[in-house]
């Protein structure tokens, strides 16, 4: 418990500090820190875990955490004496009060949510077992994995969004709702990847006992992609300061949570818990969208292509899943992913297909396999 505590208190003096990213918009820098941070703590983590079980697991967090520290460090040292920053503590009543208003919503946020987390998962235990509350948390790990992409867009899309919602208002919603439709188009293929091989990923990741919990991850996965277009809102919603909207969406997805939880889990389990998720989602996705048609007064147009294609292909996956065996099925499967992404690139527009392609591009030139 202490490494683990240390671990988190050094990730919480740090990210103060790293707004400073966000705030000039270093996109760049940003990029480089994440790259940087997974490159280290990917396979330290996979090296402690290996090594000594539960217990490294625990080191790997405090290791990880002072290894990005150091990383975020040499940026800022960089950013700061750059930019000429000076860290001088403000005397204005206002902005403290500015401070407050952004962070007490945030912070009631995590305290309404941690609870019902808590309930559901006693529930599972009680009703269930820890095998089968082993079995829900590895499947969400896993299926979590998927939030990097939004991610990704969203931590540079905050301060972006503040500066348009001030100084160019009418510009804000085009760019905002081409930034959920490229971001639900970056989750469609490897949110098909890990809902049709599942299994593999999660003997890959936590062993051979708990391949099993690659059935849970099948009703998770649509769930996370809806969480994902959902956290490019959230994003968005914290770039313009309204802080207690994004509270109040939260609590809709809670109490959605809570309550399918009580129907389902007592007879599916692992399933039933898992099935409340993805009702909850798709409840929390539907206000969402209404949210951010009423308040930004977005086109939601845009978003029936990645939306239709995504729907469609989860069935089909599924479909292949259950109506070929091996040694087809893993071909098959592939096949349709291809396809899939396929006809993304001939549904996007070339701008699109330039933005998500560039990433693969610096790659491929980094390892010499492009020009």
């Amino acid at each position: 418990m202490f490494l683990a505590l240390v671990g988190l208190v050094v990730t919480s003096l740090v990210s103060p500090f790293l707004s400073v990213l966000q705030g000039f918009e270093l996109i760049k820098e940003m990029s480089l820190r994440n790259v940087t941070t997974a490159l280290i703590s990917v396979p330290s983590t996979f090296f402690l875990v290996s090594s000594w079980g539960l217990n490294g697991a625990v080191l790997a967090t405090t290791v990880n955490a002072l290894a990005v520290a150091a990383v975020n460090c040499g940026i800022l040292r960089t950013v700061w004496k750059s930019r000429k920053i000076v860290m001088e503590m403000p005397s204005a009543p206002a902005v403290y009060f500015k401070v407050l208003g952004y962070a007490t919503p945030a912070l009631a946020t995590g305290l309404a949510v941690a609870p019902i987390l808590w309930i559901v998962n006693t529930l599972l235990a009680a009703k269930g077992s820890f095998a089968e509350l082993g079995k829900y948390s590895v499947a969400l790990a896993l299926s979590s994995y998927l939030l990097f992409i939004p991610a990704a867009i969203g931590v540079p899309l905050i301060p972006i969004v503040s500066r348009l919602d001030v100084s160019k208002p009418n510009e804000f919603p085009p760019f905002f709702i081409k930034t959920l439709r490229i971001g639900a188009f970056a989750l469609v293929p490897p949110s098909l990847v890990l809902f049709a091989f599942p299994e593999f990923f999660a003997t890959l990741l936590y062993g051979p006992l708990l391949a099993d919990a690659g059935q849970v991850v099948r009703i998770l996965v649509p769930a996370v992609f809806l969480a994902g277009i959902s956290s490019i809102v959230g994003f968005g919603i914290s770039g313009t300061g309204r802080m207690w909207h994004g509270l109040a969406l939260n609590l809709v997805w809670a109490g959605a949570f809570a309550v399918l939880a009580f129907l389902f889990v007592p007879s599916g389990k692992a399933f039933g818990l898992a099935l409340a998720y993805l009702l909850s989602y798709a409840v929390h996705f539907t206000v969402v969208v209404a949210y951010s048609k009423f308040t930004w007064s977005l086109e939601l147009r845009p978003l029936r292509a990645p939306l239709s294609l995504g729907a469609i292909a989860f069935c089909f996956v599924e479909l292949t899943g259950i109506y070929f065996a091996d040694p087809w099925r893993v071909p098959v499967l592939a096949g349709v992913i291809s396809l899939v992404a396929a006809a993304e690139v001939l549904v996007m527009s070339k701008r699109e297909v330039e933005v998500l392609g560039e990433p693969l591009r610096r790659f491929l030139v980094w390892v010499g396999l492009s020009q």
